[in-house]
């Protein structure tokens, strides 16, 4: 566990600016538009839906193309933020589903005093790179991370709380009136730079967790790249030179 959260560290050293980015490129918008937008979201029905549907495409595009980025960089590829997006909106029919289904299995699990929806973040933290690593469609992404999560629980309940504490203090901070445009800026920032730190590790943990044993000659070694997609993105950015 310490040895996977120092890599995820140095990673972020060398190339945290360039995750961000990607993850802010549509995160930031998001944001201008829900704090220019106001409470006119919450008090309208079609705005809340049209927003809450735009809000999980996006997220769902910003965290493919993280975790699209950061398997090329554990490969010792370099992947730009273009490279990244590109990649993320060729698997996209693939993702939106899986992003979908696991975030709505969560949030109905939260309003259940909460517990529910921490277990079921659990056991869906490898959904997004069972989908983008080995191209899964979204119902054998989730058993993929069900079967993945089982004997793991407690290292990822370690990670998990990276996200979820950061999340439960950001909505503490809105309830508490703190709204200006400076804190919200600067919530979304802080987030951004856990959520980058915690899909880093879910990253580099997936590709531990899929390794098979290297007897066995099975096809779909921990940390080999199956999907085409990135296959090629790798293959394309193995002779760029790292900044």
């Amino acid at each position: 566990m310490r040895a996977r959260f120092g890599r995820a560290l140095a990673l972020m050293t060398e190339h945290g600016w360039l995750l961000v980015a990607i993850a802010l490129a549509l995160g930031f918008p998001m944001a201008v538009l829900a704090w220019a937008m106001g409470e006119s979201v919450a008090e309208s029905a079609v705005a809340s839906f049209l927003f809450g549907g735009l809000s999980l495409f996006t997220g769902a595009l910003a965290n493919a193309a993280v975790i699209v980025a950061v398997n090329t960089y554990l490969k010792g590829g370099y992947a730009t933020l273009p490279d990244a997006y590109r990649t993320a909106f060729a698997v996209f029919p693939l993702v939106l589903p899986a992003y979908a289904l696991s975030m709505g299995a969560i949030a109905i699990g939260t309003l259940f005093f909460i517990l529910p929806g921490l277990y079921l973040g659990l056991r869906l933290a490898f959904v997004l790179p069972a989908v983008l690593l080995e191209g899964l469609p979204p119902f054998r992404a989730i058993e993929r991370s069900w079967n993945l999560s089982r004997d793991n629980l407690i290292e990822l309940f370690m990670y998990y709380l990276l996200p979820f504490a950061t999340g439960l203090f950001t909505v503490a901070l809105t309830y508490a009136g703190a709204d200006n445009a400076l804190s919200v800026f600067g919530q979304l920032f802080v987030s951004t730079v856990v959520s980058v730190l915690y899909l880093t590790i879910m990253v580099d943990f997936f590709r531990e967790l899929a390794r098979p044993p290297k007897a066995s000659g099975a096809p779909g070694a921990g940390g080999e790249i199956l999907y085409k997609p990135l296959e090629d993105l790798t293959r394309q950015t193995d002779g760029h030179g790292k900044d």
